[in-house]
């Protein structure tokens, strides 16, 4: 029977971001995927912290990069594949899990940029860009198998790490959504904004006339008074008799303690970047499955 893969985790964080707190808090909640490391780096002031996570794949000296018809491909069938979609659901929950633990005890959360996937003892690295959430789709571990598909056709040359999606398009699709939401956050206002206006408008005009017909009736006027007493009356009871009760969460309420938050947008991947050894890079179209001109 063929091994199974085994990984070892290396938190990069922001050492403005990272305290022994955390420090001890990511190595109690991570341990059961793999062994964690935790390291930190220098962070810049003038951008905002970068966090990342390196999974460092071991599988001995068995190869399983590039096709070959034979030990090559059931390595990567048989087990690779299946690991790293393992690997990405396992990580994608624990750092939700991870995350909602941190708020519910008023400590900060870590916020996760990228997860590179060093493969074949350091042959290739894979790097992809994680969601708002810091998860990376499952979908990832399929898009792994396009690049082993392309680097064994020769369509990639023969880079040391191909980055997905690639920089440049992920800054223009992050762009795009943040401006786009920036000018839906103005429609919304503008609309809240003349809401408010004309309910303001329309409660004024009712109170007027509430108070011209109230003023006119000493025996509305005595009713009012009495809903009131009998009100606090029943109120106050109800506090001194009624055992206390717990409601069940609402749907709202149970999504914000349990849910997932939603993406700000979902990441198109078409678009890979390769680097190559000698640090340059070609951006290369995964639907073409051709470079970039």
């Amino acid at each position: 029977m063929k091994p199974y893969p085994s990984n070892l985790i290396i938190f990069n964080v922001d050492e403005r971001v990272l305290d022994e707190g955390m420090k001890l808090a990511l190595k109690r909640s991570w341990t059961h995927i793999g062994e964690i490391l935790v390291r930190s780096h220098a962070g810049d002031d003038d951008t905002p912290p970068c966090n990342f996570l390196h999974v460092m794949v071991k599988y001995g000296t068995r190869r399983y990069l590039r096709c070959d018809g034979g030990e090559a491909d059931e390595n990567w069938s048989e087990r690779m594949e299946q690991h790293l979609l393992s690997t990405m659901r396992k990580i994608s929950g624990n750092t939700v899990a991870f995350n909602r633990r941190q708020r519910k005890t008023g400590d900060p959360e870590l916020a996760l940029d990228f997860i590179e996937f060093e493969l074949e003892a350091g042959a290739l690295t894979l790097e992809f860009r994680l969601d708002s959430n810091g998860c990376v789709p499952v979908s990832c571990a399929r898009i792994a198998t396009e690049v082993r598909e392309a680097l064994s056709a020769g369509a990639l040359g023969e880079p040391v790490r191909v980055r997905i999606p690639s920089a440049r398009s992920y800054s223009e699709q992050a762009r795009a959504h943040a401006e786009a939401k920036a000018a839906e956050a103005a429609r919304e206002a503008a609309a809240e904004e003349e809401r408010l206006a004309a309910e303001a408008a329309a409660r004024e005009a009712a109170e007027i006339e509430a108070e011209e017909l109230f003023m006119e009736s000493p025996v509305l006027v005595a009713e009012a008074q009495r809903e009131e007493a009998a009100k606090a009356e029943a109120e106050a009871s109800a506090h001194a008799d009624s055992p206390l009760e717990v409601a069940p969460l609402t749907e709202e309420e149970w999504e914000a303690e349990y849910g997932v938050p939603d993406v700000e947008f979902e990441i198109d991947r078409t678009l890979w970047e390769a680097v190559y050894a000698d640090g340059t890079t070609r951006e290369f179209d995964s639907a073409a499955r051709q470079f970039v001109a």
